[in-house]
């Protein structure tokens, strides 16, 4: 791992904090363009970052905290303690919590909520894409949550200093696996963004889709469990989530979609 990427004398950049500036800047940046791209208002975006990044840590911080209740089970006071929220967060929970809230918004601004929640998904990559591989060259990287079973795979990776009964030999990188699901939702969503006007949404359905199937993965050949919700673990429940939302909006936007194509044709007759 990776901990410091440069060293001036006294001064370093550390891995996570500086990959994580640069994600959010490419993201907000990407975001801007892709607002003028699409015909929107920014200052929709001025006017919920600050929410977004409440809801966003509050979520992860109670995703994390309902994955691992048995950590605060003995003391409740805990989960309010600050310098926890630094560093157990469930990023994912985040997430989930960053566009349901973005989706209140739009609704009661009367906006198109799929085109934004396009616009979000392409924009959101690039930070997702930075932070993983962040974690993965941090001391993060060398927990047991971020390290998957033994693999045979080119890019299993050799750990020595971490508590594993198969040290030594490659392992699955859990965060880069989340950083390799990002680079294919972006490169699917750009590709297909001018196209997604037509059909507004299939960008998020896409997302969705891809990392459903790597949460999927990520559930076979994960070493140790994060924790379990409503009696499923973590991952298999997070899988079953995104590819739940991706069936359902994907459903809904082609039939959508359909009608309104009846509906064109009707008129014309």
């Amino acid at each position: 791992m990776y901990p410091i990427l440069v060293s001036l004398g006294p001064f370093h950049l550390y891995s996570f904090g500086t990959l994580f500036v640069i994600g959010i800047i490419i993201s907000w940046l990407l975001t801007r363009y892709l607002v003028h791209f699409y015909r929107l208002q920014l200052r929709h975006v001025y006017v919920l970052l600050p929410w977004v990044i409440i809801v966003g840590i509050v979520t992860a911080r109670l995703g994390y905290v309902m994955t691992n209740f048995s950590k605060f089970a003995h003391n409740f006071w805990s989960i309010f303690a600050f310098q926890s929220w630094l560093t157990e967060l469930d990023m994912w929970a985040g997430i989930v919590g960053v566009f349901c809230m973005a989706m209140i918004y739009w609704l009661k601004h009367h906006e198109s909520v799929f085109l934004w929640l396009d616009v979000l998904t392409l924009g959101i990559q690039p930070s997702i894409f930075f932070i993983a591989l962040g974690l993965h060259l941090s001391p993060v990287g060398l927990t047991t949550h971020a390290l998957g079973q033994p693999t045979s795979l080119p890019w299993g990776i050799v750990v020595d200093s971490v508590d594993l009964p198969f040290a030594n030999v490659p392992v699955h990188p859990i965060l880069l696996y989340y950083a390799f699901a990002a680079v294919i939702v972006f490169v699917g969503a750009w590709l297909l963004r001018r196209w997604a006007k037509l059909y507004v949404g299939r960008l998020f359905v896409w997302m969705t889709a891809v990392f459903g199937l790597n949460w999927l993965f990520i559930f076979f050949v994960q070493w140790h469990s994060e924790g379990a919700f409503l009696g499923f673990d973590v991952a298999l429940f997070n899988a079953m989530l995104y590819i739940g939302i991706a069936v359902i909006c994907g459903v809904y936007i082609v039939r959508k979609r359909y009608w309104a194509t009846i509906k064109a044709d009707e008129k014309l007759v």
